[in-house]
């Protein structure tokens, strides 16, 4: 086999992470009291890799969903078993527990790939796109817009407060809706500005326009400040890999998503805990975290168990949690019925009072109907990711910028839970809209003059 200068790094990745995920896996054999719950994670391990090499890209939502799959399915997990840690200690985890795990995400995985290797072409996709240009006068408005975005934040009191992101997750008040749609209206905007520059569709002074782009950049960086203990770190990392994905869609070596995930998950990640806690004037204490499976953020496949225990107690949700998803933004006020997060339903039944804890997307659909939703939910999804994927390939800028979005709420959206999740990823969709109108309409009265 010849490897040509250009592969060559890639290779070198390659190389270390295949002699990395040996080693470990040994050593984890070695230390484990039933080698058989260790093997069974392998078969994920081999069809995350599968879904990460299996297309090209740099940024894809396939490539997103293989690091969660490594980080929350495979290595944490392992590790967790290996170590004996059960994080929130709710009830034990027993191996049949790990084994029957297991088998449901290798079911998950293998439902998800057959999914999207279904594909039909969808020639009625152009129907549901907004075909943008921008001009002075669009960018002028989507600045301003972006400016009195942080201006209401900061007036609501949410651009830098501490660990708010709990009652902002989990409330559908109208208020928390406006707050959500708002906070992404400069991420839009900025989306809209890469994509139209990169189709040359922008008219207008070029030095305007740079300037203009420069003050919604501006905006950006401080509501999505990298230390902003407001936002979930999920959603904060999420948003800079859209507009990495905005930017680099077209870069070929993907072996730096390897290097980026090690790097954010091993001593990035866990150290942006600290400023949950603290605030700016508390820099002094930061420090770079390391790996540890303990880690509270590390509790999604933990807390598939723990549903797995709800169901066979409590009885399956027959839909209601996914429905609760799906309508996300009637507020409680109205729909009095209205579930809970799944990982608050889950963490509440064992009488803890956090509840603002994770549940992966493989848990919604089993706690929905069992097995049969994990077989029909997962293959859904799958047809979801090749829909989004279809309308990237028509280089229609509104779409490519729902895809940019998709790509940045895949880990969010993995690891769940799905509710607050799917509440922030319409409000990314809703304002990319507004800010498509707003493009629209400043064209329309450009060419009427």
């Amino acid at each position: 086999m010849v490897i040509r200068k250009s592969q060559l790094f890639d290779f070198i990745v390659y190389l270390f992470g295949a002699i990395f995920l040996i080693i470990d896996l040994v050593n984890c054999i070695s230390k484990a009291s039933s080698i058989f719950v260790v093997l069974s994670f392998v078969p994920i391990l081999f069809i995350t890799l599968y879904i990460f090499f299996r297309e090209d890209g740099f940024l894809t939502i396939d490539q997103m969903l293989s690091v969660y799959l490594f980080m929350f399915c495979y290595y944490t997990p392992l590790h967790q078993y290996v170590d004996n840690v059960n994080i929130h200690g709710f009830s034990p985890i027993t191996t049949t527990d790990y084994a029957f795990a297991n088998l449901l995400i290798i079911l998950f995985l293998l439902m998800y790939v057959l999914g999207r290797k279904v594909r039909k072409k969808n020639h009625n996709i152009q129907k549901f796109t907004f075909n943008i240009r921008l001009n002075s006068i669009s960018l002028l408005i989507l600045a301003v817009l972006s400016i009195g975005c942080v201006l209401w934040l900061q007036s609501k009191h949410v651009l830098f407060s501490l660990n708010e992101v709990a009652s902002i997750s989990s409330d559908e008040s109208l208020s928390v809706v406006i707050l959500k749609i708002i906070r992404f209206i400069p991420i839009s905007s900025l989306l809209l500005y890469l994509y139209a520059l990169k189709d040359k569709t922008i008219s207008g002074s070029y030095k305007f326009n740079t300037l203009m782009f420069a003050v919604i950049g501006i905006v950006c960086f401080i509501i999505f400040f990298p230390i902003n203990g407001t936002i979930s770190r999920y959603l904060l990392f999420g948003t800079y890999l859209m507009i990495l994905h905005a930017l680099f869609e077209r870069y070929n070596h993907k072996s730096i998503i390897l290097i980026i995930a090690f790097l954010g998950f091993y001593y990035v990640f866990p150290a942006f805990n600290f400023f949950k806690f603290h605030s700016i004037d508390e820099i002094g204490q930061f420090a770079l975290g390391g790996f540890d499976s303990s880690f509270i953020d590390y509790d999604a496949y933990e807390m598939f168990v723990q549903s797995i225990h709800y169901v066979s107690k409590e009885g399956l949700l027959w839909g209601k949690n996914i429905i609760t998803a799906l309508l996300c933004f009637i507020p409680r006020k109205i729909w009095t019925g209205k579930l809970n997060q799944s990982g608050a339903l889950v963490a509440g039944y064992y009488g803890t009072s956090f509840t603002n804890l994770s549940c992966p997307i493989y848990a919604e659909f089993y706690l929905a109907f069992g097995v049969l939703g994990i077989v029909f939910f997962s293959y859904l999804f799958a047809r979801l990711v090749n829909f989004i994927e279809e309308g990237n390939k028509t280089n229609n800028t509104f779409f490519r910028s729902v895809y940019s979005i998709a790509v940045g709420m895949t880990i969010p959206l993995s690891r769940g839970a799905l509710l607050p999740m799917t509440s922030f990823f319409i409000s990314l969709v809703i304002s990319l809209i507004i800010c498509c109108l707003v493009c629209q309409c400043s064209i329309k009265k450009g060419i009427q003059r």
